[in-house]
């Protein structure tokens, strides 16, 4: 093997044992995150096959720039053919949703690394806010499925957790049937949280959300993250940043949407978050509007989820490491 690539593949290793280590809280977290940003001219504005040869074009230039490796070994290095992979996306909105054909090109990308069909799974709440998203429910084309946990197959877990200062049902899927988690969430802005993406996507997994909102978000978003059938089953944040919303969230603002034509990739959520964070920032200072900071609604729980007893990930601008393609 030629030095260069030894040294390439051992990086990318030392990446994917570091992220796996970290899910489970075993060894020190990480020096430094990588989030990458693919930029494709277009890809927002695309529809039908076009869009999804765009997404395929970008996710694969992305995930070989975060694992150093091509193909199906990027995706082999992530996940194992016996695992059940769940890929969480957020449709809360149906005119604001993780994109259909973004979760598509990520399933294919999963199972490449041999997951069964049956064992891939595309995944919200409701089946009422995946069919408003867009999405339609059962067998897909490319072999995965589309499923909800208010499908009898799945449902909410009996007992319930302890998240801070309440008690939530964790969704079966998550709990008994995914032994890996993916999260697509969107860049969008939000009214009490300031931003919301890897770690706040984590709310659809619980039946009642609004509860850890009307509790305080800065303690909940990390401690709802922080549980183990969570944080020690994520392995991979692909956003969609085909369009960001940066003004007036959670729900649809046309007027507040902005085309960016990117996804982003990370394998440390935290970081993925504070990226977006940054994103959201700009585009409110080219729109004249004021800091998170000033609309008062700073995204502090950033920090508690950087720090014990959560340590999630970093979130540390300086230790995160933005690289850009251009495509």
């Amino acid at each position: 093997m030629e030095r260069r690539d030894f040294l390439k593949d051992a990086a990318a290793g030392a990446a994917l044992v570091g992220l796996a280590g970290r899910g489970h809280g075993a060894p020190a977290p990480l020096a430094r995150a990588t989030v990458v940003q693919v930029h494709l001219a277009g890809s927002a504005a695309a529809t039908g096959a076009e869009r999804t040869a765009a997404l395929e074009k970008m996710l694969a230039a992305g995930i070989a720039k975060l694992t150093g490796r091509t193909g199906e070994a990027a995706w082999k290095g992530l996940f194992k053919p016996d695992d059940v992979v769940a890929l969480k996306v957020n449709c809360l909105s149906g005119r604001i949703a993780t994109t259909v054909a973004l979760a598509d090109v990520v399933a294919r990308g999963v199972l490449s690394a041999g997951v069964k069909g049956e064992h891939c799974l595309v995944y919200e709440r409701s089946q009422r806010e995946l069919l408003a998203a867009g999405y339609t429910m059962g067998p897909q084309p490319g072999g995965y499925r589309v499923v909800a946990t208010d499908q009898g197959e799945f449902g909410w877990e009996a007992e319930t957790t302890k998240v801070g200062e309440g008690q939530q049902r964790l969704t079966k899927i998550v709990t008994q049937k995914a032994t890996a988690l993916v999260s697509l969430p969107i860049v969008k802005d939000h009214n009490i949280a300031g931003v919301t993406g890897a770690l706040k996507n984590h709310y659809g997994d619980i039946q009642r959300p609004g509860e850890l909102h009307r509790l305080g978000l800065e303690q909940h978003i990390p401690a709802l993250a922080a549980l183990p059938p969570l944080r020690g089953k994520l392995r991979l944040v692909v956003g969609d940043a085909l369009t960001t919303l940066y003004e007036g969230g959670p729900m649809n603002r046309p007027d507040r949407r902005h085309v960016l034509d990117c996804i982003l990739l990370s394998l440390d959520p935290l970081a993925y978050d504070a990226a977006t964070w940054k994103i959201i920032e700009d585009v409110r200072a080219a729109k004249g509007l004021p800091t998170l900071a000033r609309a008062g609604r700073e995204p502090t729980w950033l920090k508690v989820a950087a720090a014990a007893p959560y340590q999630l990930g970093i979130a540390d601008p300086a230790r995160i490491d933005v690289v850009r393609i251009e495509l």
